[in-house]
């Protein structure tokens, strides 16, 4: 062995760090020799144009898809004194084009000249690091200009069978399979987030996307004397926020640190908007403008603040925080432009299904036939590592978005021109905050208030009368769904969602074995149904139904039963069933898979006419559980007050339905799994359904008045009344069929009714 080889076996790399240290020599230090404007490197590259072409053999011409690519320009520099780069490019023409019909190309996409005057790059994009003049350590600029994006149907349904993968690919199942990760817990301290606060670096980002706009015709191809719909999705930016620079040798508590410990970045969307446009219309110049007869989805713009925690592993800071704000979403349409869009959707044609088998082919090369195989025994991981790893719940994502408000405007077309106003839907304060951890998932969501208004239809001084009577306030223009006046705190409807992972390791104690909750809270609602409303809603409605190319019957199939037959339940006993159920002989922790809970505090619902308020109806105190487990299922519910009025003047009895007590319906069912199969059938106490009811005393009065008024609103609805004997008529011969099959196939149930009953008043 040489000197030489003997000094490099010596002289390894960790003595050659030492002997830098020692030294003071870096090896990666700047040069100190160049100025930092220097550049050292420069690399320019221009390519005119590029093209790919996709190619399938079954068409005439082989065309299938075309990319061209014109004016593609790069740029590299290196300045070593500054240790700093510099890379910037562009892209001055797209088009793709698709399948030829004989002279015909269709265009797919193509770039859009913002104006005639200025000719700037379809796609420009410029990266540096530690730039010149010092404000960041890294900067990105990307701009682009318009694409013009038109539907083709013939080359799309060509693409998808083109791109069809193999029968013996399943993609789906190969997503499905996951692997739990253990991170690694790194609870930053104060002192130790200040340092990684001074050493953090800053990138200035920049992205604005101008405007595109996609094009789908009807039929699927583009020509002069079809309708279209055009999405133009916005102008899109991104831009990053520095974040203020802490003061050295202040105090500064946790909280605070935590506040400077995100990357921030601002994403907005402006002029998003949907329009309908027919033969004739000049939409280049609509689509700029704010208000124009032609929208379908009026411009909105989305604001949205994007934070990313520099602290990877912090379980006590979510790594991602999202908040948004969507001021109004506005939608108006009329019946004919609703109508010409539910055409121009059923004549566009749609890939072929794809008809191969599902899972069979996968479900062979992984496991063959053995049931017992899974994926869990095919991959083996080593048990001793995971042992010594602690179950932490890391925040990963903190969501918060709300919707101010929602409009929806529908019009009715008179005389084939003009749109009139029809009805008004406004939804106010929609919005969620959801929180995404390691081992749980919680979401809250709520709807601040709906209203619902006719805006053709107005309603008497006296009717208004009546219903301000029974606390249902309304103007000259009727509201069929209203919701009280709320504040910025209340709320019509509030969800709350929590999914929790029955191997975390709080799901026994913080989630008490619960898989899935639900809580669901809603406060009071008005609903005024008026008889001319109902009567030119049905018109309308009538209007949008299809014509009937035949008559159709209505039928019902019975509901499916129990495969599990009497004579089979007597047989198994003795038998074959006993080896079914499994035996154990340690009781496991029953997981409970869902558990529901439904709090309503009223709803008013009011029937009128031109001459009067027919009645008025108020439900309140309505709760409904539910609680689902592997072996049983339970649902409760209560309703505590129902009053149901008659608003007429001249009556003796105004109260038609009363409640004496405080429940008027207590109402609890228990569906048992497996209740009464095999050997538990043999057991008289066991049953398939334990269901108790318990009515409360109420006290009704029969009006032959009031009922006579009721009779004459429903009459009105003729068409309506004659579906619902149709319907009557179809569940009753469904009806023989499943007496007929519960006969052979009668679960066990067990009643407990009680009712209290007061004695009945009536009226003539």
């Amino acid at each position: 062995m040489t000197i030489g080889h003997k000094f490099q076996e010596e002289f390894n790399s960790a003595e050659k760090q030492k002997l830098y240290k020692a030294i003071g020599y870096d090896e990666n230090a700047k040069d100190p020799t160049f100025p930092t404007e220097f550049v050292a490197i420069r690399l320019v590259t221009k390519l005119n144009k590029l093209s790919v072409l996709l190619v399938d053999k079954k068409l005439q011409d082989g065309q299938l898809l075309k990319l061209n690519l014109t004016e593609i320009c790069a740029s590299f520099g290196q300045r070593p004194a500054a240790n700093a780069i510099r890379l910037d490019a562009k892209v001055d023409r797209l088009k793709v084009t698709g399948i030829m019909r004989g002279e015909y190309t269709p265009k797919l996409i193509s770039s859009v000249n913002v104006s005639k005057e200025e000719s700037s790059s379809l796609l420009m994009v410029a990266v540096e690091t530690n730039p010149q003049d010092g404000l960041c350590d890294s900067r990105v600029r990307v701009q682009s200009r318009p694409l013009e994006i038109i539907y083709d149907a013939i080359t799309v349904n060509n693409l998808a069978t083109f791109f069809k993968p193999p029968e013996s690919v399943r993609l789906k199942q190969l997503s499905n399979i996951a692997m739990e990760r253990y991170d690694v817990i790194k609870a930053q301290t104060t002192a130790g987030m200040l340092h990684m606060m001074e050493e953090r670096k800053y990138a200035d980002i920049e992205v604005h996307l101008m405007p595109s706009y996609i094009i789908v015709p009807a039929t699927g191809e583009l020509s002069k004397d079809v309708c279209l719909l055009l999405l133009n999705l916005g102008s899109f930016n991104i831009s990053s926020e520095k974040t203020a620079a802490l003061t050295p040798g202040s105090q500064y508590t946790k909280q605070e640190v935590e506040n400077f410990s995100y990357d921030k970045f601002h994403i907005s969307l402006d002029n998003l908007q949907l329009l309908y446009i027919q033969p004739g219309d000049t939409w280049q110049d609509e689509n700029r403008l704010s208000t124009s007869p032609l929208y379908l989805l009026r411009p909105l713009s989305l604001q949205l603040l994007l934070e990313k925690c520099v602290f990877a592993n912090d379980p006590n800071l979510p790594q991602i925080r999202l908040s948004g704000e969507l001021p109004i979403l506005s939608v108006t349409v009329s019946d004919n432009k609703l109508m010409g869009i539910m055409k121009l959707v059923k004549s566009i044609p749609l890939p072929e299904p794809s008809e191969g088998k599902d899972d069979e082919v996968f479900s062979e090369t992984l496991g063959g036939s053995e049931a017992g195989v899974t994926m869990d025994d095919m991959i083996s991981f080593p048990a001793a590592k995971s042992q010594h790893k602690e179950l932490t719940n890391f925040t990963k994502a903190s969501v918060s978005f709300i919707i101010r408000e929602i409009s929806a405007e529908l019009r009715e077309t008179k005389d084939e021109e003009v749109e009139l106003p029809f009805l008004r839907m406004s939804i106010c304060r929609l919005g969620v905050n959801l929180k995404a951890k390691t081992f749980d998932l919680s979401v809250d969501a709520f709807l601040g208030g709906i209203y619902l208004q006719h805006l053709q239809y107005k309603v008497a001084e006296g009717i208004r009368t009546q219903l301000a009577k029974c606390n249902v306030i309304t103007g000259e223009l009727i509201n069929i769904i209203n919701s009280p006046d709320t504040s910025e705190d209340e709320h019509l409807l509030s969800v709350n969602f929590i999914q929790a992972d029955t191997k975390g390791p709080e799901f026994k104690t913080t989630y008490n074995s619960t898989a899935q909750a639900i809580r669901i809270e809603f406060s009071t609602l008005e609903l005024v149904l008026h008889q001319g409303v109902v009567l030119s809603l049905l018109e309308f409605a009538q209007k949008l139904q299809p014509q009937d190319t035949g008559s159709k019957h209505v039928t019902i199939a019975p509901p499916p039963v129990s495969t599990t037959s009497m004579s089979y339940r007597k047989s198994s006993i003795a038998s074959t069933s006993a080896s079914l159920i499994p035996k154990s002989t340690k009781k496991k922790t029953e997981v409970l898979q869902l558990r529901l809970k439904a709090l309503i505090d009223g709803i008013q619902f009011s029937l009128c006419n031109e001459q009067a308020v027919i009645m008025h109806t108020h439900v309140a105190g309505i709760e409904v559980g539910v609680g689902m487990e592997d072996s049983k299922t339970r649902v409760e519910a209560i309703m505590r007050q129902i009053e149901l009025l008659d608003t007429d003047e001249g009556t003796h009895y105004p109260e038609i339905v009363s409640i004496y007590g405080e429940e008027m319906l207590k109402f609890e069912l228990i569906q048992y799994v497996n209740g009464t199969f095999g050997p538990n059938f043999n057991n008289v106490d066991n049953c398939d359904f334990d269901i108790k009811l318990h009515m409360g005393r109420a006290r009704i009065v029969f009006v032959n008045k009031f009922v006579k008024s009721l009779t004459n609103f429903l009459d009105n609805f003729a068409v309506a009344k004659a579906r619902l004997d149709m319907a009557g008529h179809a569940l009753k011969e469904a009806g023989k069929d499943v007496t007929k099959n519960l006969q052979e196939q009668a679960p066990r149930i067990k009643l407990n009714i009680k009712v209290s009953v007061a004695s009945p008043l009536s009226e003539a």
